[in-house]
């Protein structure tokens, strides 16, 4: 309400004790009871806000750099924005920066590495 631009980031494992963005996501959700939707927000947008870079970044629009993380979403009852701010992780199936992808967890199974953390 007060103009306060806000996002949600992680460079430490401190709060939640993993580099996990789906995790501190979740945790900033439950401590300030916010929905799905405003969570995924923060998670993206609200984080590219915070930063200045919202014309670059945190959505998918004509003109930005197409930054992105698949997601794999199991069968469930959930809304796919709450299966979303819900994975972890070992859900990631690949993740793209300026459109070009820079992580694969197919690739990443078959050269035996673990990848995401």
């Amino acid at each position: 309400d007060a103009g306060i631009r806000v996002g949600v980031g992680t460079d430490s494992v401190a709060s939640v004790g993993s580099l996990d963005l789906f995790r501190e996501g979740r945790a900033v959700r439950q401590s300030l009871k916010l929905s799905a939707e405003e969570t995924l927000r923060w998670l993206t947008l609200g984080a590219a806000e915070v930063l200045n870079m919202e014309q670059r970044i945190g959505s998918l629009d004509v003109g930005r750099w197409g930054d992105m993380t698949v997601v794999a979403l199991p069968p469930s009852g959930d809304s796919p924005i709450e299966q979303i701010v819900g994975a972890s992780a070992s859900h990631i199936r690949g993740t793209f920066v300026a459109g070009r992808r820079v992580y694969d967890a197919v690739e990443d199974l078959q050269r035996g590495t673990r990848g995401i953390e």
